[in-house]
């Protein structure tokens, strides 16, 4: 326990056995004046940081007190105990984790939604004269990661600020682990595409501009786990106006927890929050919030509530972030921009419009609040248009499973998993942003082109990088380590040995195709050789740890560790010289960390000590002691092993600071690697899988001969993949395609699109030949499944994603439509079925591809103009009467359906399948009153009973025959009779 005189290093133990009483917690009141210092100084620093779960650095541990403890204890299943007790008899809640394994605690913590505040000792604790200083150095949140350890390599970690004044929005985003800041804004046209910025995004954290427009701003309790927010002219520790009649429902945050929200801090951390209360609590779990009352991201930006008002539904609901309210004065914004980016003028941020000033203010400023260090390594937003990409909304990257997503896999594995061919993670960072945003514009895709056609025309070049690429690490996340203050020397050696890899490319890209990358990859060998030439071969992971600096870089760190490494030696002359002094030849001069130096004299022998030895300790064994010239000595080396490491310390930082200097450059270098490990993981695909360069065409066509789907034929042996062809033009612009279940139809309907995708990112595709012509938007409508959580059936969500379609597709869209309708009664779906055709026909006029079962939809080919007919080809065996799927497309329409006898090969009963053979039969004569219902759909005998084609009659009469059998009670001859009669079944 740390004493109101001074504090150790080392962690004091805490008591042995569980009190009896409740223990104490931040709403039971403590009473002040019963802590200690320690306990003091952890209460002060946790009130200024209420959101976070506090980790006090005490020694060699991180502790957590009170309400943190049992939050702590809970989540990452640590020992709960206690230590020490408040003024009022309670024990104090204590749990902790070793400094030396603190970030796998941490990643967990923020992993469950967690806000996470680092404090550290500012001093060492046997320098210091009382309490140890303690500063909060960091505040880590979901969105504000940069810490490798804690992130997902291949995925961006996007923390978003988003502003609405009437019609107009901003939204801002920083990627904290790569540097990178964007902004884009618009009205209400681009305001419409919001959500699918959002999914394409995915940020852990919002934050939310005060004062404006939206329901979810105006009541500013919605969850906020950030700091307390402010603006001029109110203090920060007033909470925010809440108008009357404030509905804070549509947030997809906030109260509607029937146990009601969970605020730690303050209130405690197990306690109740006051439903009248905002819940300000980092430390609140993502689960203690209700599920979102919009059906997903394509829910309708205007709704009417119970006030007669439309209700605004937030563009990330279906994301469900952690959101923060925070507000900001314009003065505010400046100076918090200016802090950021102290090397731009104020005439810059002065020029920005209110809004787009005002969004970057709560960004900067919650960076500041949370990171508490210089953030050079951030470059000034870049401005972007939403639109300038194509579009993928929520549905369609489910649908065609481009990432993944913890989701089960129809096809085995997602497009991104299958044609990842990336050598970094920078690399694989990047090919899943250009998967997400696809080119619109024939001209960079034609530059995409050409320097992956570059790569693979020319096997040995494209060897030669990949190699040079192999190992290459995270330059980005190593550069903003280190920039955030990481003192791990590893950082700086693994960002030397990145930059080494750059001469050989730059040299051996420059004249080819790829000269413009080749320029992104200019060589910095002055700061390389810096790196080499400082920093030891082997290095520990944390610079306190000593041995960091090579030999030859300082004389005066040469010099004590010259003193250092004399040390042994000077020890073994003394204890001679001593030994031959006092003529105690067992006489012995050791060192430990508690007493230092010292003489050790046995027992028996301590007689014959000097008068000027002065004893240090008792032992049972016998006597140590101390000298003038030994303590000495020992006050020398100890010095020198102090100033040595701090030594290393001004020299890491002088390093660290050129590393600063040279920020824009590296960043330059990292992005260049990040395209080139791209373009030439595409190449090595096509190479791999025999893809084709597309022509990319402005034309409203699609011609893709000999097409096959990537992921599925990746999972199949090499050539059992049935290709098939696709053709779209103005002629033929809407397919209906026809045919039984399992005969491949939705494959075919996803393969298009992923071509159409991997076709505009750049990427060769797997076909014999395809032209492209350029989509603005893929639209899917694919497979059915109730949405429990949000109350919505099969068939509302179905009618939801194809409201947003038909609202949205355009003349160059791309339509995947698969069995609309049928989440209703029959009628129904295929009256929707058949004025939803007729619209996309007559009114978008996009290019579609439209599966169905009903059947009688085909006979519209005539009627509307550039509609015509395929269908997944069946293959009747004369010969066997078996029915073989042949997962080919043709021309026309089908004619049969097969669905009795797939449910027979999965297995339903044999009287089930008999009955509805039946059933069919009668619904065949259509025997059907005036309003089409069925009249009549009697029993038939069993020898009348009509067959529908069968696809598996011999087998499946045999399977059944085998399943029938009661093995237990068959005879020997039964079992022999039965053997026979089952060879002749299985010979026809």
């Amino acid at each position: 326990m740390a004493m109101a005189g001074g504090e150790t290093g080392e962690r004091p133990p805490a008591e042995a056995s569980a009190p009896a009483a409740e223990p104490a917690t931040a709403a039971a009141g403590l009473d002040d004046k019963g802590l200690t210092p320690l306990l003091q100084q952890y209460k002060d620093l946790k009130a200024q940081n209420p959101q976070a779960i506090l980790l006090f650095r005490c020694g060699d541990f991180y502790e957590t007190f009170f309400d943190d403890a049992v939050v702590a204890a809970r989540e990452l299943q640590i020992t709960l105990t206690a230590r020490g007790r408040t003024g009022t008899g309670q024990p104090v809640p204590l749990a902790g984790v070793p400094y030396h394994s603190v970030m796998t605690y941490v990643a967990r913590l923020v992993q469950k939604g967690f806000t996470v505040a680092i404090c550290e000792q500012m001093e060492d604790p046997k320098q210091a004269k009382g309490l140890v200083k303690r500063e909060v150095v960091r505040i880590l949140t979901p969105g504000t990661i940069a810490d490798p350890q804690l992130l997902e390599e291949k995925s961006n970690n996007w923390l978003t600020a988003f502003g609405r004044r009437g019609e107009r929005f901003c939204l801002a985003a920083v990627e904290l682990s790569t540097g990178e800041m964007i902004i884009t804004s618009g009205d209400k046209v681009e305001m419409g595409l919001l959500p699918e910025e959002f999914t394409r995004l995915s940020p852990r954290e919002v934050l939310l501009l005060e004062g404006g427009d939206d329901p979810l701003e105006e009541g500013g309790r919605c969850g906020d786990r950030g700091r307390q927010t402010r603006s001029s002219g109110r203090d920060a520790d007033e909470p925010p106006e809440i108008p009357d009649g404030s509905d804070l429902s549509d947030a997809g945050v906030g109260g509607g927890d029937p146990a009601g929200p969970i605020a730690i801090g303050a209130a405690g951390a197990g306690a109740k929050a006051d439903p009248g209360e905002p819940v300000i609590s980092g430390a609140e779990r993502r689960e203690s919030r209700p599920a979102p009352s919009s059906p997903s991201s394509s829910a309708p930006s205007g709704r009417t509530g119970g006030t007669g008002r439309a209700a605004w539904v937030p563009p990330w609901q279906a994301l469900r972030p952690e959101v923060h309210v925070r507000r900001v004065g314009e003065a505010e914004a400046v100076e918090a921009l200016a802090t950021l980016f102290p090397r731009e003028p104020r005439a810059r941020f002065l020029a920005l419009p209110p809004l787009e000033l005002r969004v970057l203010g709560i960004l900067a400023e919650y960076l500041l609040d949370t990171q508490k260090c210089s953030l050079g390594h951030l470059r000034y937003p870049q401005p972007y248009r939403l639109g300038d990409g194509m579009v993928l909304d929520e549905a369609t990257l489910r649908n065609l499973e481009l990432l993944p997503d913890g989701r089960e896999r129809t096809l085995g594995g997602t497009l991104f998993e299958v044609v990842n061919r990336t050598r970094t993670a920078m690399g694989a960072r990047l090919l899943k942003r250009w998967l997400l945003k696809p080119l619109i514009q024939v001209a960079p895709i034609l530059e995409r082109q050409e320097r992956v056609a570059a790569l693979h025309a020319d096997p040995v070049l494209l060897a030669e990088v990949r190699e040079a690429l192999k190992g290459v690490p995270d330059l980005e996340r190593l550069l903003s380590r280190i920039v955030l203050g990481s003192r791990n020397p590893r950082d700086a050696q693994a960002l030397g040995l990145g930059l080494a890899r750059l001469p050989f490319l730059h040299e051996r890209l420059k004249n080819t195709p790829l000269a413009d990358v080749a320029d992104e990859l200019a060589p910095l060998p002055d700061l390389e050789g810096l790196i080499a030439r400082t920093l030891r071969e082997s290095l520990p992971a944390a610079l306190t740890d000593g041995g960091v600096i090579a030999d030859g870089v300082d004389p005066a760190l040469d010099e004590l560790r010259g003193l250092l490494r004399d040390g042994d030696r000077w020890l073994a002359a003394f204890e001679e010289k001593e030994r031959a002094a006092t003529g105690i030849k067992t006489l012995r001069v050791r060192k430990n960390n508690v007493f230092g130096y010292f003489i050790e004299i046995s027992k028996g022998l301590a007689d014959k000590a000097p008068a000027h030895y002065v004893r240090k300790q008792t032992l049972t064994t016998g006597e140590r002691y101390i000298t003038a010239e030994l303590k000495e000595y020992e006050t020398k080396v100890f010095s020198a092993h102090d100033r040595s490491i701090a030594l290393e310390k001004e020299i890491y930082e002088r390093l660290v600071e050129r590393i600063r200097e040279q920020i824009p450059a590296i960043q330059r270098a990292a992005a260049g690697l990040a395209r080139l490990d791209v373009l030439a993981s595409l190449a090595w695909l096509a190479q791999e899988r025999r893809f084709v360069r597309p022509v990319i065409v402005e034309e409203n066509r699609l011609e893709i001969r000999g097409g096959r789907h990537p992921v599925v034929e990746a999972f199949l042996p090499a050539g059992e993949f049935h290709p098939n062809d696709t053709i779209l033009d103005a002629e033929r612009r809407q397919a209906i395609i026809t045919g039984p279940n399992m005969a491949g139809k939705s494959t075919y309907l996803r393969q298009t699109a992923l071509l159409v995708l991997l076709a505009q990112i750049g990427s060769f595709v797997p076909a014999e030949s395809a032209v492209i012509g350029i989509v603005d938007r893929i639209f899917t409508r694919v497979g059915a499944s109730d949405n429990l959580i949000r109350g919505q059936s099969t068939f509302m969500v179905e009618m939801m994603e194809t409201s947003l379609i038909l609202k949205n597709a355009t003349e160059r869209s791309l339509l995947i439509l698969d069995e609309i309708g049928r989440g209703t009664s029959t009628f129904d779906g295929l009256a929707l079925a058949w004025a939803i055709l007729e619209h996309i026909n007559q009114v978008t006029r996009a290019r579609t591809l439209f599966a169905t079962h009903y059947h009688e939809l085909t006979d519209l080919v005539p009627v509307l103009p550039q509609l015509f007919n395929l269908n997944v080809a069946v293959h009747h065996d004369e010969k066997s009467g078996e029915m073989v799927f042949l997962h080919a497309i043709e021309e026309g329409p089908s004619n049969k359906s097969y669905g009795i006898e797939v449910a027979r090969l999965a297995g339903l009963p044999s009287g089930v399948i008999d009955r509805a053979r039946e059933i069919l039969f009668e619904l065949e004569k259509t025997e059907q009153d005036e309003v089409g219902r069925v009249t009549r759909a009697v029993r038939r005998p069993p020898q009348a009973k009509p067959q529908q084609l069968s696809l598996f009659a011999p087998q499946m009469l045999l399977a059944e025959t085998v399943r029938a059998i009661d093995v237990n009670n068959l005879t020997p001859l039964e079992a022999l009779n039965l053997l026979a009669r089952l060879k002749d079944m299985a010979n026809g």
